[in-house]
């Protein structure tokens, strides 16, 4: 068999497994051109420089490091290469749709002339109807305004004035000549923009109802938190703050018995702390006892504790120790009835020397 015989134009399988390289522009194989790996990269494309470009560069690039303008040439000569290929088989193409455009073109010359006055007429249509809205809400912004009793300052006005001078907004045609047209309300910030507003609000403010004063010995104002209860308040004996929360009973009993007083409506404070306390309450009766009527320095509820007495200057007296220690859990009626206070007058002098004798013998 001889040999096979030369063919001019590939098949369609050789055509797909080659690609014109875009720097020397002639068809190579696809393995002289590498793979594209990125993660956008269709199966199967590969990249543009054929293996005998990438191999001239790296050459090129080893020689002529100084001298990068070298593979800019060559770079631009083979994309000349390339187009000049592309316009050849271009041109047939142009030829035959020419001849046919020739034809259609005057009559498309007509339609598109027709169309764009439309489009135009249509464009400054609606540009003039924007203008005139935009004119119609300016107006309405000065009337909105002096409609809540609200007037110009001095600075708007003159303002307005000059735009009405300087600007005189045209008539339409359709328009009636006897229509006034209203100045436009220009606001240089947003700052001014509700100056109206905030001097409404301001008055509305000083209008309003003052805050009642609370009476600080009235629990009646006394109002408890979400969890039911009082806010108390006060201070140690070396001047440390505390609080605790207590029932609206015990809130009440303290005020009217002028141990504490009302702070707002959810806090009262105390108003003595322990050493104070005693110091007010032997002061205040002056060192005697409440119940004989001798010398006392210790205090006594009248009420006891055991029976819901609360540690108030209106429940605690003065007591010396005999009267503090016999009296116990008693109320200070059924105390002064039971005779005892008498007993420890009679016998305060005898008992005091009793005990300074055996303080002697100690």
């Amino acid at each position: 068999m001889g040999t096979a015989p030369f063919r001019q134009h590939m098949t369609e399988h050789e055509a797909q497994q080659t690609k014109t390289c875009m720097y020397c522009g002639q068809k190579r194989p696809l393995s002289e051109f590498r793979r594209r790996t990125g993660k956008r990269a269709v199966p199967g494309a590969r990249r543009g420089a054929c293996r005998s470009c990438r191999k001239s560069d790296v050459q090129a690039a080893d020689s002529n490091i100084s001298m990068p303008h070298v593979r800019h040439s060559e770079r631009a000569n083979s994309e000349k290469r390339v187009i000049s290929s592309v316009t050849v088989s271009a041109d047939s193409a142009v030829r035959s749709v020419s001849v046919q455009a020739s034809k259609d073109s005057s009559a498309s010359s007509v339609i598109e002339s027709t169309s764009d006055k439309q489009s135009l007429s249509l464009s400054e249509s609606s540009s003039g109807q924007r203008k005139k809205r935009r004119r119609k809400r300016k107006a309405k912004r000065p009337d909105t305004l002096l409609e809540k009793g609200q007037t110009k300052s001095e600075p708007d006005q003159l303002s307005d004035q000059k735009l009405t001078v300087a600007n005189p907004e045209p008539k339409s045609s359709n328009e009636d000549s006897s229509r006034v047209t209203i100045p436009t309300h220009r606001t240089s910030s947003h700052g001014t923009r509700n100056r109206g507003l905030s001097t409404d609000r301001r008055q509305r403010r000083q209008n309003s109802a003052e805050p009642v004063a609370i009476d600080p010995e009235d629990p009646s104002s006394l109002r408890t938190n979400r969890q039911g209860l009082i806010r108390m308040r006060g201070k140690t004996d070396k001047g440390r703050r505390w609080h605790q929360e207590i029932d609206m009973e015990l809130a009440v009993t303290l005020v009217k018995e002028k141990a504490a007083v009302v702070v707002n409506r959810y806090t009262i404070r105390r108003l003595f702390s322990n050493k104070d306390f005693k110091r007010f309450i032997l002061n205040r009766d002056q060192y005697t006892c409440h119940f004989c009527g001798s010398y006392g320095d210790t205090i006594d509820h009248l009420l006891p504790r055991a029976k819901g007495g609360h540690t108030t200057p209106l429940n605690c007296v003065c007591a010396c120790n005999l009267c503090n220690q016999s009296k116990a859990a008693m109320d200070a009626d059924e105390f002064m009835r039971s005779g005892i206070p008498e007993w420890n007058a009679a016998h305060q002098e005898e008992l005091i020397q009793i005990q300074l004798q055996e303080a002697q013998l100690d």
